[in-house]
């Protein structure tokens, strides 16, 4: 019997490097723009990407915005110590975001419903929002670092963090992104037969 847990990995609070969160952001920032090439029409491709940075070297703690075509960080203000913000958002304590290096929030419109799509369009931005965070942790795995996806938290206090206009984009995933302790995903359980 195989028994597979789901704690994602375990930060060990060391910071990551400025290269390797512009090579995670990036990767994202490609995927969905494959996206918008793919299907120009299909609602939930107009997403974008923001992070709050704990302990990145050579980035300073805070909450920016990802510009794609300039590949670099605006910084969009919002309260200080991130990391106790994002923590308390979270509906349960299943990591301890102040030992990851940054959170990667992936942005999609707040009401799905405004381009008259309704269900299919929620499905279309849903998956979008999915191909975005599967970047992030595949390209936090190819730079060296663990990542660990987040849905259960309070959108409303990220948010207000980032400073978004109310009726605007909103946060609908986050993705925890950080130098992890070696060591398997699998745990394995032996019985005899």
């Amino acid at each position: 019997m195989v028994a597979r847990t789901s704690n994602g990995d375990r930060f060990t609070g060391r910071p990551a490097g400025a290269a390797a969160l512009a090579a995670v952001l990036a990767a994202a920032a490609d995927a969905i723009s494959a996206l918008r090439l793919a299907s120009a029409d299909a609602y939930g491709t107009d997403i974008a990407l923001c992070c709050a940075v704990h302990r990145v070297d050579g980035v300073p703690p805070g909450w920016y915005f990802y510009r794609p075509r300039q590949h670099d960080l605006v910084d969009a203000g919002g309260p200080a110590e991130p990391a106790r913000v994002l923590q308390a958002a979270l509906f349960a304590g299943t990591v301890n975001i102040d030992l990851a290096a940054v959170t990667v929030h992936v942005l999609a419109e707040r009401d799905f419903r405004r381009n008259g799509r309704g269900p299919r369009g929620y499905r279309e931005q849903q998956l979008a929002v999915g191909v975005a965070v599967e970047a992030v942790t595949l390209a936090a795995r190819a730079a060296g670092l663990g990542s660990h996806p987040l849905l259960g938290f309070d959108t409303v206090a990220v948010d207000r963090a980032y400073r978004l206009p109310a009726g605007g984009p909103s946060a609908q995933a986050q993705v925890c992104v950080g130098v992890a302790r070696p060591g398997a995903g699998w745990e394995i359980t032996v019985v005899p037969r």
